[in-house]
């Protein structure tokens, strides 16, 4: 009998995937007005503390802070702000078991001030700062350091050069100003997230507009904050850096965006350098259309990646969480959402070994389809192997399932250049492989495959280097 499958258009060297966790729960939190949520961390009491920006009323948004139970259900929500638009960028929780956000604040200071806000253990205000000058200036990542201080990294209008710069600040416990440094020079440039280094320096991604289309923008500091080198990552597109983590290695992986490779309008960068930030390798994930890789975590098996894709699912967007092996090849995906839009920022890993990921829906809740709601996805830990899964644009039948000497597939999309057809078996050695050119059925028949042992194969499917599809086949030799 025939099986169809639509596959996943992406840069891979794996012959199969592993199964994607089962989803544990989702949950939406919001009103009638708009509500989303950058980033999710898990508490010391198994709980989870999400910011982001809520509209209790309109117009404009503040900060908001939820406190979010092991089955996803509300213990407290609080909000910040003033008059105008404060949104939370981080959060994290303290020594103190305190929280504080990072964000941006059009309520106090000039114009766009880094806002950051410092609570209790039950979200009470005890203090909030904001920084900057006359411009647009505000945090995207914060983090505690071993001293009791904070490191801040966000970006900056206001300190020289007539564009934006890379913002980086040392606050002490109480919210005071220690130093301040800028990075980047001509053409603007901005920071997403910042890691403190296992040698007490730090390092910063974001993206760099210096040669005129964005790159990712990589830059290594001491303990002081002084330079000690970057790099740009990128092609003749538009490339951005979101997310930035130190490896085992000592090296860097960094998440992204992509127009430069792929196969789609933008594509999941994944980078991984050196401890010097030289380039070891790259991979793009995605499909036809747009894919946006927002945050990146370092797993026992190698990085988890949350964003959205647009060319997998159901709706314009649907949340896209991919798990790769420490050399960027793909173990598994996953796509969650429904018809309207719907986005994680933020991943991170769970005390039971599955993953928490928060984001923004236009599918679900109670301000939807207008109005986003947050969205908060459990996700379990992972297990197994299986095909891949359906995508939008690529629509591949192949049969029979179980075979013995011949195969047929059939591909309703033309592609223009050949096809590279490989079938390994279940260790990854290459048992065939050749060169078709892309029409509505394509015969596989060869000699090896009557020898082959019974058991459990894998044919992948490439085109221009990059992988259309992995189906998973059973050999019977007296079928």
């Amino acid at each position: 009998m025939m099986r169809k499958l639509m596959m996943n258009t992406l840069i891979l060297n794996i012959i199969w995937a592993q199964v994607p966790p089962d989803t544990q729960w989702t949950r939406t939190f919001g009103g009638d007005y708009s509500d989303g949520a950058y980033q999710v961390k898990q508490t010391v009491d198994y709980n989870y503390i999400l910011t982001g920006w809520a509209v209790p009323s309109l117009p404009e948004p503040d900060v908001s802070l939820l406190k979010i139970s092991q089955d996803g259900e509300l213990i407290w929500l609080k909000t910040f702000g003033g008059v105008y638009r404060d949104i939370g960028r981080a959060v994290i929780q303290t020594e103190d078991m305190g929280y504080i956000i990072a964000g941006e604040t059009q309520s106090y200071g000039s114009f766009w001030d880094v806002y950051l806000i410092k609570t209790d253990s039950v979200g009470n205000l005890l203090w909030q700062r904001n920084f900057g000058r006359t411009f647009q200036d505000g945090a995207r990542s914060i983090q505690e350091l071993p001293d009791g201080c904070f490191i801040i990294a966000g970006l900056t209008d206001s300190l020289g050069f007539g564009a934006f710069q890379v913002y980086l600040l040392k606050i002490d416990s109480q919210g005071n100003l220690i130093w301040e440094k800028t990075y980047g020079g001509q053409g603007a440039k901005w920071a997403e997230e910042v890691q403190q280094t296992n040698d007490n320096g730090y390092i910063i991604v974001g993206r760099s507009y210096a040669s005129g289309n964005g790159d990712v923008y990589l830059v290594r500091t001491d303990g002081e904050g002084d330079t000690l080198w970057t790099r740009r990552f990128g092609g003749n597109g538009e490339d951005y850096g979101f997310s930035v983590k130190q490896t085992p290695d000592r090296g860097f992986v960094i998440v992204g965006c992509s127009s430069s490779f792929g196969t789609g309008d933008y594509d999941f960068y994944l980078i991984k350098t050196d401890t010097i930030g030289n380039l070891v390798w790259q991979k793009t994930f995605g499909g036809l259309s747009d894919d946006y890789g927002y945050s990146v975590i370092v797993s026992d098996e190698g990085y988890v990646i949350s964003g959205s894709t647009s060319s997998f699912g159901t709706g314009g967007f649907d949340v896209y969480i991919i798990k790769t092996d420490t050399l960027g090849n793909l173990l598994w995906d996953k796509v969650i959402g429904g018809e309207g839009d719907d986005i994680a920022y933020s991943v991170q890993a769970t005390s039971d070994a599955g993953w928490i990921v928060a984001g923004s829906t236009n599918s679900f809740g109670p301000g939807t389809p207008n109005n986003p709601n947050v969205y908060l996805i459990k996700l379990n830990t992972d297990v197994g192997i299986e095909d891949k899964k359906q995508t939008k644009g690529m629509d591949i039948s192949f049969f029979p399932t179980i075979f013995k000497n011949k195969l047929t597939l059939d591909i309703t999309k033309l592609l223009k250049e050949p096809l590279r057809i490989v079938l390994y078996d279940i260790t990854g050695y290459k048992i065939y492989e050749n060169f078709h050119n892309s029409g509505s059925k394509i015969e596989l028949a060869d000699e090896k495959f009557n020898s082959l042992k019974n058991g459990i194969y894998f044919l992948t499917v490439y085109s221009k280097g990059q992988i259309l599809g992995t189906f998973k086949l059973i050999h019977l030799s007296g079928r």
